[in-house]
């Protein structure tokens, strides 16, 4: 009886040409692999996509397991909000009423028809792999100033810290002695499961070495005085503490693993039982200090990307441009003639 009181319902709205608007998006992350800037990244792309639409996005990483998130909160704890602001906090309460409402009909494309205090609105339901428009380590995209700054301007204007972790970071800054002023270069730098498990189609980072050389003429270049190190690896950050004059490098005191095997970070952290909201608290703090440095130096990675649309603008940027991982196999070394 029920779904034939649906489909009755789906042949009046469509005979009648009349549909409710579509006036809520909810994004959905549903992949526990991905890092948490890689959701970053593909959010704002499901975000702008919403808006070209006139739909209110509400971010959803409460219903999935992702990085920063124990088995035991799935469902009960959003991870977004943990360290970003919704970019509508209005709409939680409505979506609240949606979510008790008993007449609901599903519509095509993930677009649900929900009906609330006698009125019908249409939710679309989104979530990766939703391929719109986003940044990308495509160098395409990172050499593109107009994309750049399209996407740092959305940034600024929709998506907000949240006021703890705004007071965590301040207080990280005087910690650490980072000064702004003093002219600093921010260097990202993966390692670990990044170079272990050899990711396909990632692309390849940087050894040490090469970004060692790169960070030295650009602090001659630039005027610059310190270095900011974001890395996950114990052996990169001692490499750059062995190779740094004293006083320069600075860093986010974080737990660092040197040798992570054939295992991914997120499965480390698991089993090490680790407090995983402080680990995302100091990683959403890395990046964003990264986005106040004046240049960057990063592998291609989602750190680096987001570090580089949440920044007002650096003096100078440079992403290693290596390949991908199986996907640049064809080359080998050979002696030239």
């Amino acid at each position: 009886m029920k779904n034939l009181i649906k489909a009755l319902v789906k042949a009046f709205l469509i005979n009648n040409k009349f549909l409710p608007p579509v006036k809520y998006a909810i994004i959905e992350v549903d992949n526990s692999y991905f890092g948490f800037f890689a959701h970053f990244i593909n959010i704002c792309g499901d975000l702008n996509e919403a808006l070209r639409k006139n739909q209110k996005p509400f971010i959803d990483m409460k219903k999935n397991k992702s990085i920063y998130m124990r088995n035991d909160e799935v469902g009960k704890v959003n991870a977004w909000e943990r360290y970003f602001q919704q970019p509508f906090p209005e709409i939680s309460h409505e979506l609240m009423d949606i979510r008790k409402s008993r007449q609901v009909i599903r519509w095509i494309n993930n677009i649900y028809f929900v009906k609330v205090k006698r009125q019908w609105c249409g939710i679309k339901i989104m979530h990766y792999p939703d391929h719109f428009a986003r940044p990308n380590d495509s160098m395409d995209f990172l050499t593109n100033e107009i994309e750049i700054n399209y996407w740092r301007k959305f940034v600024h204007k929709y998506i907000k810290v949240n006021p703890e972790v705004e007071i965590y970071i301040n207080n990280l800054k005087e910690k650490i002695n980072f000064k702004e002023q003093d002219g600093i270069v921010g260097i990202l730098v993966r390692g670990t499961d990044f170079i272990n498990k050899k990711p396909y189609n990632h692309p390849v980072p940087p050894t040490a070495q090469e970004v060692l050389k790169k960070v030295q003429s650009v602090m001659k270049q630039f005027n610059c005085n310190r270095v900011f190190l974001a890395t996950e690896d114990l052996s990169i950050y001692k490499f750059f503490n062995d190779n740094l004059e004293k006083n320069i490098l600075i860093s986010v005191p974080q737990v660092r693993h040197d040798d992570t095997q054939n295992e991914f970070l997120n499965e480390i952290y698991e089993k090490e039982d680790l407090d995983l909201y402080h680990l995302g608290l100091e990683y959403v703090a890395t990046v964003l200090l990264l986005s106040k440095c004046r240049c960057l130096l990063s592998s291609r990675t989602s750190g680096g990307i987001a570090a580089l649309i949440m920044s007002e603008g650096y003096e100078y940027t440079y992403f290693w441009n290596k390949g991908r991982y199986g996907v640049n196999g064809y080359m080998h070394e050979f002696n030239e003639p």
